[in-house]
Parts: C-alpha cells; sequence; structure tokens
C-alpha cells in the first residue's frame, strides 16, 4: 500500500507541476493564488467539519501553527509559480519537491531524532533529485533561486502542521483561512 501511494503522490506532484507551468504562462500570478485558494477552501473546510466538527482548543498557541502554516502556504505557492514560469520544469519542480527534507532538517534542529533509515532515505531523495535534473542539451538554473526558497517556505509549512495541538483536518481547515 505504502508503494502505491508514493506512486500516487508522485504522479500527482509531476501532473500539477505541468499543470502550474502551463498556467503559469497563460495567467496572473495573484488570479492564481485567489483561484486556488478559493477551490482549496472550498475543499478543504467542509472535509474538516465533517471529520473533526473543527475541534479546538482555539487559543492563540493553538491557532499560531496553522496559521503560519497557511501563510507559509500561500507564499510557497507564489514562488513555486514564479519559479515555473521563468524556468525549466525539470529543474525548479525537483528542487521544490525537496521540502520535505528540508522540513526533516529542520526537524534535526528543533531536536527530533531520525533513524537511520530515514536519514537514508533523505540523502536517496536528494541524489533523485539531482539525477532528475539532468536534461540533455542546453541547460540553465534559471527558476532555481526561486525553487530553493519555495521550498524553504513550504518546508516551514510542514513544520509549522507538525507543531499543531488540532486535529489535521481542522488544522487544515485554519491554514486554509489564512
Amino acid at each position: 500500500m505504502t508503494v502505491l501511494l508514493g506512486l500516487s503522490a508522485a504522479f500527482t506532484w509531476a501532473f500539477a507541476s505541468v499543470f502550474v507551468q502551463k498556467s503559469t504562462r497563460l495567467v496572473d500570478l495573484r488570479v492564481m493564488l485567489v483561484v486556488m485558494l478559493l477551490i482549496s477552501t472550498c475543499l478543504v473546510v467542509p472535509v474538516a467539519l465533517i471529520v473533526d466538527g473543527l475541534q479546538g482548543p482555539f487559543n492563540i498557541q493553538a491557532l499560531g501553527p496553522p496559521a503560519l502554516a497557511g501563510i507559509a502556504g500561500n507564499i510557497g505557492f507564489l514562488l513555486m509559480v514564479k519559479a515555473m514560469k521563468v524556468g525549466s520544469i525539470s529543474i525548479v519542480a525537483p528542487i521544490i519537491a525537496l521540502e520535505g527534507g528540508l522540513a526533516a532538517a529542520v526537524a534535526v534542529v528543533l531536536g527530533e531524532r531520525p533513524s537511520p533509515a530515514t536519514i537514508a532515505l533523505l540523502a536517496l531523495a536528494a541524489v533523485g533529485a539531482v539525477l532528475v535534473s539532468i536534461e540533455p542539451g542546453r541547460r540553465t538554473a534559471k527558476g532555481a533561486g526561486w525553487a530553493v526558497l519555495a521550498a524553504f517556505v513550504y518546508a516551514v509549512m510542514l513544520v509549522a502542521m507538525g507543531h499543531t495541538e488540532q486535529p489535521a483536518m481542522t488544522s487544515a481547515g485554519i491554514a486554509r483561512a489564512f
């Protein structure tokens, strides 16, 4: 089942990357952000209400991490779109996909201790990103800076979501509100 979910995630990431890159050449970035926010809010909030009932606590300490995650997610999306607009998808998509590895590195800095298997898989992901980025013919690093920024901001989003006190769907609903 894990392999199936991993392959599904990879396929979804590839499809989304191609779709976003094509869209960046046709639509203004701000319009893309508004449409993404509207669609994701309309999808996530009702599911959060059904699954979790938007359970609390709803104090400042509890609302901070998902709010930060929502803000970081929106900034990360804008940076990703900018990277896709100016750069080659074969260069910027693998860089942005390293967000999980960056989040794991931040988690280590915050005191988490990953297993040796996790460390090996993170190194394998980094090698994979480099290998995928190798494109025959003329190559350019255009957009790579935006992609690195997007990956770091998305890592902040992931770490913030990992520090929330609410159930997962409630946190996602709160994050979409920001």
